[in-house]
């Protein structure tokens, strides 16, 4: 004979309705995770934004502006850059064989006291001869274009709008899973002091699932109940029949014989 399984209730978990889930805290922690995972590819950004503009300057060599001739190693198919806060900056341009070098006026403000001003192109690499006239400071360096100065303006602005927008979502669904848990809580507490439990808890207030077992080890599909009957009744008994009245009668005294 089989011992009794006593019922455990409960419904088993679906979509939507798992053991302990929070309605909503699942949306709002993706928006916390987009956001923090926004703010980190930010900071990465200005990072290397950052590091790509000091090797852009650290590249650049200074160039005499009293018309002296300075002598420069430079890369075949490379366009380069004058840059100088003198706008009516001159140059002249020897390539290695002595062949004069079209300088072209390409000026690019690159939000730097000192602007590019004219560009040139190294068609084969060797030593080039410059002589500048200018009032101002003035550097060498890869021309703004060639050195990809736009895609790092852009690196900039898109690494700023992400860390913005990080900073609003990651607080924004901190702030919102921190409500949706208290609200949770709080009916919980509610329905504890309510002598009732949350549906789908394995509470006494559970409905039995559909081929569940019932109290006394009996299994039943579609989830009605069967009739309960007390232990020991009918054929689930451990006498084999069911129990029935019993009446007593008193006996009579015995009579004395003469």
């Amino acid at each position: 004979m089989s011992a009794p399984v006593p019922h455990t209730g409960g419904v088993p978990a679906g979509p939507g309705r798992g053991r302990g889930t929070v309605p909503g805290l699942a949306r709002v922690t993706v928006i916390f995770g987009i956001g923090v995972a926004l703010v980190i590819a930010g900071v990465a950004g200005v990072a290397v934004a950052f590091h790509l503009d000091d090797a852009y300057e650290e590249a650049s060599v200074r160039v005499p502006i009293n018309g002296t001739a300075a002598h420069y190693t430079l890369q075949a198919g490379t366009t380069y850059g004058l840059y100088s806060e003198d706008t009516s900056l001159e140059c002249t341009v020897s390539d290695p064989s002595g062949a004069s070098v079209p300088v072209l006026n390409d000026p690019e403000d690159i939000g730097e006291p000192a602007s590019q001003v004219l560009t040139f192109e190294a068609a084969s690499a060797g030593t080039y001869t410059l002589t500048c006239q200018a009032s101002k400071l003035t550097h060498i360096n890869e021309s703004w274009q060639a050195a990809g100065g736009d895609r790092n303006v852009y690196l900039w602005m898109l690494s700023l709008v992400a860390i913005a927008v990080g900073a609003i979502l990651a607080p924004g669904g901190l702030i919102a899973m921190g409500v949706l848990r208290l609200r949770a809580r709080r009916r919980l507490t509610r329905q504890v002091v309510s002598g009732g439990a949350p549906y789908g808890s394995g509470g006494p207030h559970d409905p039995p699932a559909p081929g569940s077992t019932s109290g006394w080890g009996t299994t039943w599909a579609g989830g009605t109940p069967p009739p309960s009957e007390p232990p020991g009744a009918g054929a689930g008994s451990p006498y084999g029949i069911a129990p029935q009245q019993v009446t007593y009668r008193p006996v009579p005294p015995p009579q004395d014989t003469p």
